[in-house]
Order: structure tokens, then sequence, then C-alpha cells
């Protein structure tokens, strides 16, 4: 397999978690001849809206890929995590596209988010075996705005809004369960062998009991919520939900 991989300022402190058992991936390499995407349309808008950008190199040729953060500090701030492949590719190894997760239960109004965060903890997709041509990414489902910097007037905190590529309001109040946090999956090519995963504290989290991870397609207005796999990794929670889709995600825990 030939790829190149970039890691920006979050990918940096966030390790992948290779100790939890259902995170574990493997790929052999394939004899088929990779050609580039069947849709070149979508495959160049998916670029452009994950603000990914087209690999070169060895990442660029048969079975290359490159895994970069695009992720934007500004208005709004949201974390990212993007693959291109432009041929396919045969994965050797579990890719994540993997984003931090924070705990918004109980935040409306302006707030200041946490800045803690430990190298495990994080939300995205695991992908496995062949990748067909194509680009996607993971952005955090919860965009902050930033506070207006006036001369002479006091500067607040962020104010937290839910929003993806399908929905400028995403209807998480319509979850069953409080959210804890989210993201959004674009992709331009449907996943063989993908999982949706969220790696978070105990502390946070103290059980998993009640818990789900509710997917939203896109253009749809119903949740639909399962109970998640869980691994006890120590002092995390490992929560997955198999068949992951282009669409929105959120872990969701019994309201109080």
């Amino acid at each position: 397999m030939k790829h190149t991989e970039t890691r920006g300022p979050i990918l940096r402190r966030l390790a992948i978690v290779i100790s939890l058992a259902l995170l574990a991936g493997c790929g052999g390499a394939s004899e088929e001849e990779d050609a580039p995407p069947a849709d070149m349309a979508a495959y160049t808008e998916t670029m452009a809206f994950c603000e990914a950008t087209e690999p070169t190199g060895q990442a660029a040729q048969q079975g290359g890929w490159s895994l970069t953060s695009p992720s934007k500090y500004g208005n709004p701030s949201y974390d990212a995590s993007a693959l291109v492949s432009p041929r396919g590719a045969e994965l050797t190894f579990t890719v994540h596209m993997k984003v931090a997760v924070h705990d918004y239960r109980g935040v409306s109004g302006s707030f200041i988010p946490s800045a803690y965060l430990e190298p495990e903890w994080g939300m995205g997709v695991l992908l496995d075996g062949r990748v067909p041509a194509g680009a996607a990414c993971v952005r955090s489902l919860a965009k902050l705005t930033p506070p207006l910097n006036i001369p002479g007037l006091p500067t607040y905190g962020y104010t937290l809004g839910w929003k993806s590529k399908w929905s400028p309001a995403v209807p998480v109040a319509n979850v069953p369960g409080a959210v804890i946090d989210g993201f959004e999956f674009v992709s331009s090519f449907a996943p063989p062998d993908a999982r949706a995963v969220f790696i978070l504290s105990k502390t946070r989290l103290a059980s998993t009991q009640g818990t789900a991870i509710c997917y939203l397609a896109p253009g749809a207005a119903n949740w639909d919520c399962k109970t998640p796999s869980v691994t006890d990794l120590g002092k995390d929670w490992g929560l997955a939900r198999q068949g992951a889709q282009a669409g929105v995600y959120v872990l969701a825990a019994p309201r109080n």
C-alpha cells in the first residue's frame, strides 16, 4: 500500500487507539486495477466541502491515499479529518477519521468550551478493507461561533450551533436522550466496512446503560437510534455502531 498521512494540530493530540478490540482491522494488497472515481463531480464537490486537497506523489497513485485534518478556526470553528484516495486503495490497517469529542449536555447560550483533552478521546469513523476511489471527511457537528471583539465592550464566550452539510439547524432536540456530542460524515462513496465510534472518559459518562448512537440520514426527518457495542478501556469507554454511512451521528445518554 502507498500512502501519505499529514497530521494537523488536532490529530497530533488524538492518537489512534489500538488497544480497543472493536477498532482492530487489517487488509491485504489488492491486485485490482484501480480507477478514478466513477462520479467525478461528487468527488470534486466532496473534496471542496471537506476543504481537503488533492493528494500528490505516491498518495495520488494506484492504491494511494492521504489523511489530513483541515480543521477550521474562525467563524464557525470546528474539527475535521479528511481522507482522499484518487484511485481507491486496500487499507492494510484500520484508519480512524477522528475529531475531538466534548460533552455539550446542559450547554446553552454563551459558554467557554473545555480545552482539556486526552489523546485517546475522540469520535468519528473507522475504515477497514477496501476504500473506493473518492473523498470523505468527518467534521464536528457542533459548530462554535466565536465572541465578537468590539473595543470598549465586554467579550463573552462561544455560541453553540448544531450544523451539517444537509441542515443549518440539525434537530438534536428530537433525539430521545441528552446529546453528548456528534459529527457529520460526508463521503463521495459508500464505505463497505465502516463504524461510527465514540471514545470518552468515564468521568464524563459513568455508565453506558441507556446510551445510544443515533443516525440521521441526509434529508431525513427522523433519527435512527441503536444501542452501541461497548468496550471497557479502563478509564475510558469505547462505543461503536456498525455500518457507518454518510449522514449525522450523535451519542445520546439518558436524561437526568
